[in-house]
């Protein structure tokens, strides 16, 4: 419980890009579901998502670049 003026003070988590790779493999080539990888390593599904979403638009980069 919390006094007044007092306030809880929360702290972004920090994921190495390991960690991030990691989790996006498990849904990628493991296929697990983003939501079973999310209680696993106790990671929001909405980041994981986004994660995933990022590692999708950096592939389709790539591959224009390589195309043209």
């Amino acid at each position: 419980m919390f006094l007044i003026g007092e306030s809880k003070m929360t702290r972004k988590k920090k994921y190495s890009k390991e960690f991030k790779l990691d989790a996006v493999n498990l849904v990628l080539e493991q296929n697990y579901t983003k939501v079973a990888v999310s209680r696993s390593l106790d990671v929001n599904p909405n980041l994981l998502g986004r994660w995933l979403m990022n590692l999708k638009k950096m592939m389709v980069m790539l591959l224009e670049e390589m195309a043209s």
